[in-house]
């Protein structure tokens, strides 16, 4: 992938350039301790792509509690609307312990971890010297901070191996239904423990869950179709990440599963 910072973009009216070294400041969170903020509907960064790319990734920052829109234009053709949201940032740190919530710590407390990322496929190909613009959607006083995009060319979707499980073939499972997937996981897993590839298979789409689910068998795979096609969703957000490693388990080419399978004692 090819990074392109904020600061270095071409920007609109209606943004300010963020830039500070203070370690209570939100831009020191960011790549070389700044980033660009839009604050006006339709403000907008320009980037120059240096290389081909089909998918983007997104590093951003938004007011505790907030969420808005932003739309990704290659020159002039819509290519995505990413939704952007804090709640699975922001935490407070007082002392040695880390709070979801100001109020919730015995005293002042520091903000931390306030800026998150999205990625996803583009709905069209960059070439070299395409305009790649991050544009604001959203009419309101909501600072949008940008701190940097990323470009690739995203590998096709890696299809179901040969003898793995797949989610989609239990309790109708459907990726992006807004029905909770747990059940479908976990037969899922049993099944796969009882084969000889051992392999959970997470078809291309968005697949959501209402809790963490336990791994009950060792040395279990899961394979989606890649970080670009396979996503995981929690019906609540989840806040605290759980390791990419889950025990014996191994989690392989999928978005955000760590949040949702750990190890089940």
């Amino acid at each position: 992938y090819t990074r392109y910072e904020a600061e270095e973009a071409g920007r609109s009216d209606g943004t300010t350039l963020e830039r500070s070294d203070d370690l209570e400041s939100t831009a020191i969170e960011a790549s070389g301790q700044s980033y660009v903020a839009l604050k006006d509907q339709d403000s907008s960064l320009d980037f120059t792509a240096t290389s081909a790319a089909n998918a983007l990734d997104l590093r951003f920052t938004l007011p505790d509690h907030k969420s808005g829109q932003v739309q990704v234009y290659i020159n002039n053709d819509l290519a995505a609307t990413l939704t952007l949201s804090s709640e699975t940032a922001w935490q407070y740190v007082y002392k040695e312990s880390v709070y979801d919530e100001p109020t919730l710590a015995p005293g002042t407390a520091h903000k931390r971890f306030r800026f998150d990322e999205v990625h996803t496929l583009l709905n069209g190909q960059i070439q070299q010297g395409d305009h790649v613009r991050i544009v604001k959607v959203d009419k309101n006083d909501t600072e949008y901070g940008i701190d940097f995009i990323e470009l690739e060319q995203a590998a096709p979707a890696i299809e179901r191996p040969e003898g793995a499980v797949s989610i989609a073939d239990y309790n109708s499972a459907k990726p992006g239904d807004g029905v909770a997937d747990d059940a479908a996981l976990a037969a899922a897993m049993d099944a796969a423990a009882n084969t000889a590839s051992k392999t959970v298979y997470i078809p291309a789409g968005t697949w959501e869950f209402s809790r963490k689910i336990g791994i009950n068998h060792p040395g279990l795979t899961f394979q989606g179709a890649g970080l670009w096609y396979t996503r995981a969703s929690p019906v609540r957000p989840v806040r605290t990440p759980a390791s990419p490693t889950c025990g014996s388990s191994t989690l392989s080419a999928a978005s955000g599963w760590a949040t949702i399978v750990s190890t089940s004692s």
